[in-house]
């Protein structure tokens, strides 16, 4: 089972943007969830397809999202945020407000500027032209700011070799207009 908190219901209609291998998709589903997971990447949608038959799951992106207006109960934006532009995160939260219905929750996650791959950088494109950003629970407050923030956390662990992972978490719920 997936450390995700259980802040969706069983039957809730969720959103896995960016679900890559499903891994999310799948620990949503073992709470009764009922996923659809969507991904830029085509190898990763039919990754899904063909693993996760059960799943509905579709090709897009976090900043043109492909469904209508308050369609998902949820939304699970683990691992996301840390590959867009300042641009790109600005279209995601509007998106991500878009598509979720009235006191929707949204799960985030992502590194947090104290995670071991870091290394003093908070916006970093590797070699393989992959964009890491790395937040302060602040800036996560920043992004947010449309939505209420229910809860936020650093969590911190030590691996094996001694060094930190850290990722900043947050529960975030559409404010009804």
């Amino acid at each position: 089972m997936s450390d995700i908190p259980r802040i969706f219901g069983s039957g809730d209609h969720i959103l896995d943007v960016g679900c890559g291998n499903g891994k999310t998709s799948v620990a949503l589903m073992e709470m009764g969830c009922n996923v659809t997971g969507m991904d830029f990447s085509e190898e990763a949608v039919m990754f899904c397809h063909d693993k996760f038959p059960e799943m509905k799951v579709t090709c897009g992106s976090v900043t043109t999202i492909p469904f209508s207006d308050e369609t998902f109960d949820g939304i699970a934006a683990v691992h996301i945020f840390e590959h867009l532009t300042d641009s790109e995160m600005n279209d995601a939260v509007t998106e991500l407000y878009r598509i979720l219905k009235p006191n929707g929750k949204i799960f985030f996650r992502s590194f947090s500027v104290n995670d071991m791959r870091a290394k003093g950088n908070t916006d970093d494109v590797r070699g393989n032209g992959i964009r890491y950003r790395y937040f302060t629970e602040d800036e996560v407050f920043s992004i947010f700011g449309i939505f209420n923030i229910l809860s936020m956390e650093l969590v911190e662990t030590k691996t094996k070799f001694g060094d930190m992972r850290s990722r900043v978490e947050a529960v975030l719920e559409k404010r009804n207009k």
